[in-house]
């Protein structure tokens, strides 16, 4: 079995970012690297943060968060959320 990998190419207003989640097939750590593209920057090379976890409870509660966070922005847009 292989490693697990997923990429997200995202557009926040800081510029484009690209996000890998790997998970590693004999521990389960879930790895998320974020790249910074550096043509909106004054910086030349892209920028890259590595974190991993191995804590499930880590994983749950980023994806926790970015949902009621989500539920909150579309409230703000107007927006009625059903849950």
């Amino acid at each position: 079995m292989m490693d697990a990998i997923y990429s997200l190419n995202l557009h926040p207003k800081e510029g484009p970012t690209r996000l890998q989640i790997k998970v590693d097939k004999n521990t389960g750590d879930v790895e998320v690297s974020v790249f910074s593209d550096p043509s909106h920057l004054s910086e030349d090379k892209v920028k890259k943060s590595v974190y991993t976890f191995n804590s499930d409870g880590d994983i749950k509660t980023i994806i926790e968060t970015l949902k009621w966070a989500r539920v909150k922005s579309l409230t703000a847009q107007g927006y009625t959320v059903v849950m």
